[in-house]
């Protein structure tokens, strides 16, 4: 269901707020077990307009204004730690592998080498004449040209190093099997963190304006259920680190969803905040 003209839009009082924005902060106990990742009567949340206060952003250019907006779920969040501290495990494991497997790939590499042809009599002679000028005069053509005689000789002089043993044979199929393992591993998890933060974090796109008020055209950003606890945060987007102007919190109820959206009163460093509601 969305935000219509007859529709009637509930408002949220800045002072429930603080007092939810201090339940998200405690609370715990009631959402520590872990939680089905698709649950019943959720709705999708989108950001309206938004109108920020005076200071914030970035002073000395055109504002990019996006929003976050993340339910407090602490059975999520833990799992995705847990995700997180297995995919720093594995990603060092990997990287171990590769330092023990890197020297037998060169050696590889090196048994492989073959020579190329040796320079003609008439190469060799323009080499000596070319290696006599001074390359800070020489033209362009004639640099080139040397570069390219020198590389020729230098590959007619490379020998094969020693091959690969038996055992370093095996050796090397056993690291390449385990560091395949591994990466297996982490393309997994990677994978399912992703997923369990789309289910608890997702953000507006980003408007270019440089007015106080801006409109984010209702454009799907998280689904969400009655109860949840919802941070939402308003930032100018910067390369490196982004500008805060903001910080709101807001408990999700079935009233808000049934009404289709839900006018968020002033905080600090924001104004307004228009959220809509669409049931699934």
């Amino acid at each position: 269901m969305t935000g219509t003209a007859g529709a009637k839009r509930v408002r949220v009082a800045p002072t429930f707020l603080v007092s939810v924005f201090a339940m998200a902060l405690s609370s715990s106990a009631g959402r520590a077990q872990a939680a089905p990742l698709v649950q019943e009567g959720g709705a999708v949340v989108s950001v309206g307009r938004v109108t920020v206060g005076p200071g914030g952003g970035d002073f000395f250019s055109r504002p990019d204004y996006r929003v976050e907006i993340r339910r407090m779920d602490r059975a999520v969040e833990q799992r995705v730690s847990d995700l997180s501290d297995r995919i720093d495990e594995w990603e060092a494991e990997s990287a171990e592998v590769v330092r023990r497997v890197s020297p037998l790939r060169q050696k590889q590499r090196l048994s492989e080498v073959r020579p190329g042809p040796p320079l003609t009599a008439e190469e060799e002679k323009r080499l000596a004449e070319l290696s006599t000028l001074e390359l800070a005069r020489a033209t362009f053509d004639e640099r080139l040209e040397h570069e390219t005689l020198t590389e020729k000789k230098k590959n007619a002089e490379l020998r094969p190093g020693p091959p690969l043993t038996p055992a370093d044979s095996a050796r090397m199929r056993e690291l390449d099997g385990a560091l395949n393992a591994l990466r297996d591993s982490l393309s997994g998890a990677r994978d399912r963190r992703g997923e369990l933060l789309d289910t608890i974090v997702g953000y507006t796109g980003v408007v270019d304006s440089d007015e106080k008020t801006v409109h984010f055209g209702y454009r799907p950003v998280l689904t969400v259920y009655p109860g949840d606890l919802l941070l939402l945060t308003v930032v100018d987007v910067d390369v490196t680190d982004d500008d805060l102007y903001g910080v709101h919190a807001v408990q999700v109820t079935q009233e808000m969803i049934a009404a289709g959206s839900a006018e968020l009163g002033p905080t600090a460093g924001i104004r307004a905040l228009e959220l809509n509601f669409r049931s699934r």
